[in-house]
């Protein structure tokens, strides 16, 4: 809110991975289906000496029911380790911050637990359903983190450059660990649709060659906090690209709950939930070799769960036209955003832009 400090500077992180697996398809040695994987993985963020390590090892069965049909599923055991150490108390009694604003790490403190995995033993079950080489849809239920979880993926390739993908996530993550993953897993070819007047990125990556459809980092960006958390949410794609044309839809729903020790000085984020949804639409076209014509529509809903933060809104949209003549290029475009924090004045805001450019 207005007038208060902020709660938290994220400062960077270091991660090391190590994973394998090996499995042999249903049929070639029994009528299952049999993969054995595992990984270990550990993580060091600056802010109050933060550590994550984590192991785990699993066996997965498939179990084939007809040509598009098959029952697949998992257990394994798994070990998740997180901790942290106080922040530096002053004579004041208040947490100690460096010149960065983020909290000084009290070099004496024991380590404390943020979160430790109660029941090691995991396990899930569902269907894979296969009904074409462009279509697959994969849905499990199980029980991991202590809790019921959900997990689930959709993909389906329209066409060259084209696609749909949905997925259903649950997992233990850091802002530093999710964010790698959600990169890693876009499309080497993309096309992305910026704020022209701000040149700020909206959210959503649209894949533009083969059957990647994309992605949206909406859910990593929401809040970039320092604490690691449950992320669960789900998450969806459509990306079409043919001929003179392009359009692209993502929309998604993500939820944190933050881990931190229950002792110790400073912002109490344990137990603490933040949420986000978010849509994002573009379209563009190219109306000749010399000219074209893209539109672009975005919303989303941001609630913190700290203290008494307020929810806030975002949304516009904005349209472009562009031509050159040669080594000239011109172009005009329009938008209209707002931003609104509950409880507080919105703003509303329409922009205009007429720019010329000439290429030596």
């Amino acid at each position: 809110p207005p007038g208060e400090e902020r709660l938290d500077y994220y400062d960077s992180s270091t991660r090391h991975a190590f994973n394998a697996s090996a499995g042999v398809e249903a049929g070639r040695v029994l009528p299952v289906g049999i993969t054995v994987s595992g990984a270990v993985m550990r993580e060091d963020a600056s802010q109050l000496d933060q550590r994550y390590q984590g192991e785990f090892i699993r066996g997965d069965l498939v179990l084939p029911v007809s040509r598009e049909l098959a029952l697949v599923g998992g257990a394994g055991y798994e070990k998740i380790h997180i901790t942290q150490r106080d922040a530096l108390v002053g004579t004041n009694g208040l947490p100690v911050l460096d010149s960065n604003g983020r909290y000084v790490t009290d070099p004496a403190s024991p380590r404390r637990t943020a979160y430790e995995t109660d029941n090691p033993l995991f396990w899930d079950a569902g269907v894979l359903w296969k009904p074409s080489q462009r279509t697959q849809l994969e849905a499990r239920i199980g029980r991991r983190y202590d809790s019921w979880s959900y997990t689930g993926s959709l993909t389906h390739q329209i066409g060259p450059g084209s696609g749909l993908r949905v997925g259903v996530y649950d997992s233990i993550q850091s802002f530093g660990r999710q964010i790698g993953a959600a990169v890693q897993a876009l499309p080497t070819q993309f096309e992305t649709s910026a704020d022209t007047f701000s040149n700020n990125y909206n959210g959503c990556v649209f894949g533009s060659v083969g059957n990647a459809a994309g992605g949206c980092l909406n859910g990593v960006l929401q809040s970039i906090a320092t604490a690691n958390y449950r992320a669960r949410g789900i998450d969806g794609v459509l990306s079409f690209n043919r001929g003179r044309n392009r359009f692209g839809i993502g929309a998604g729903y993500a939820n944190r709950r933050f881990y931190a020790p229950d002792v110790g000085p400073g912002v109490r984020v344990d137990g603490v939930t933040d949420e986000s949804y978010y849509f994002q639409a573009f379209a563009a076209r190219a109306l000749s070799a010399e000219s074209s014509l893209s539109g672009n529509i975005y919303a989303n809903y941001y609630e913190s769960g700290l203290g008494n933060a307020p929810g806030v809104w975002g949304a516009g949209a904005n349209a472009s036209y562009t031509r050159s003549f040669g080594r000239l290029g011109a172009s005009l475009t329009g938008g209209i955003f707002t931003y609104d924090t509950d409880g507080l004045e919105s703003d509303i805001s329409a922009q205009a832009l007429l720019g010329l450019g000439y290429s030596f």
